[in-house]
């Protein structure tokens, strides 16, 4: 599969979420050990105008969320970073392999 055509956003407040300061380990871990299979970014809603979460339907964080070609697959909560790799998995294989 052409990996290009994934990717995982991370929207996070680091700096007054408490569970996104929690999950940040298990993030740096994801990007650490699977940066080779798919691309992974980091948005910062401090940082981001309410519009614009507002039209990615951001309602809540830490939210990671599996884009395939620009089209959101699905949402996974943020726990273990091995669970949290399983079920994106299992959603880029349903999104591309219907």
């Amino acid at each position: 599969m052409d990996t290009m055509r994934v990717k995982i956003v991370y929207y996070g407040a680091p700096a007054w979420c408490k569970p996104c300061q929690r999950f940040e380990p298990e993030w740096d871990k994801l990007v650490k050990n699977y940066e080779n299979v798919y691309p992974f970014y980091f948005m910062d809603i401090d940082n981001m105008d309410p519009v614009e979460l507002d039209g990615l339907n951001v309602r809540s964080v830490p939210s990671v969320v599996v884009y395939v070609d620009d089209n959101e697959v699905g949402r996974v909560k943020p726990a273990k970073s091995e669970l949290v790799m399983a079920e994106i998995d299992w959603l880029v294989s349903g999104a591309v392999n219907p």
